[in-house]
């Protein structure tokens, strides 16, 4: 049966290069290999729609399937994932926060042996240099040594940024983020015919050649 059609079908394909339609008879051999196309759609649609609708529903059984076992470990894989999203910003906050007292630290060290300096290159005197090199030492040993912990260690994930947006005001989208409402001019369109005005949008008709199979008459 398969093979008769694709016979057919391709004996069509050839008849249709070679029509040529230039009068009323061309024209009604034209319009009768259309209508021979019309039936010979039909066939195929009866011999082909019900394996593609079984395919379909097994398709489709099959996705219910999967999606019976993988909804349950996707939950359980968004719930860890939220788990460790969680901990890792926690750890990096902490981390910061800490890089942000070491450096103050730092600085606060630097700005001690700075003023040691200062004083040094403005005194003489030894017992003096060495009260300012005791005083500076003993303000060094006041300020915290600050350990920065290190990023804990993961295997297989990672944390991204991911950016994302919200609308919070659609008149003030500029244009070029904007899109048509392709379904709602359609439509507008369909209705109104001619009649339709839209600005931007410019409106005409085509004619299309329609087959259909004419009733069989008593």
């Amino acid at each position: 049966m398969k093979k008769e059609l694709e016979t057919r079908v391709t004996v069509s394909v050839v008849k249709a290069g070679e029509l040529i339609v230039r009068d009323q008879e061309s024209l009604s051999k034209a319009n009768d290999f259309l209508l021979g196309v019309k039936e010979l759609r039909k066939e195929i649609d009866e011999v082909f729609g019900p394996i593609i609708e079984a395919a379909y529903k097994a398709h489709k059984e099959a996705v219910a399937q999967k999606k019976k076992f993988e909804e349950p470990l996707l939950k359980a894989e968004q719930m860890v994932k939220s788990k460790i999203a969680g901990y890792l910003a926690e750890m990096e906050r902490i981390r910061k926060e800490q890089e942000e007292m070491k450096r103050r630290a730092e600085e606060e060290k630097r700005r001690i042996e700075e003023e040691a300096l200062r004083k040094l290159a403005e005194i003489e005197k030894e017992t003096e240099i060495e009260q300012v090199i005791q005083v500076a030492n003993e303000k060094i040993a006041i300020v915290p040594e600050v350990e920065v912990m290190e990023k804990p260690q993961t295997v297989g994930i990672a944390m991204r940024e991911v950016w994302k947006f919200e609308i919070v005001d659609e008149m003030a989208i500029p244009r070029e983020y904007l899109m048509p409402d392709l379904a709602k001019i359609r439509k507008t369109v369909q209705a109104l015919k001619g009649e339709a005005k839209i600005p931007g949008v410019r409106i005409y008709s085509e004619k299309e050649l329609m087959a259909r199979i004419p009733s069989a008459r008593m």
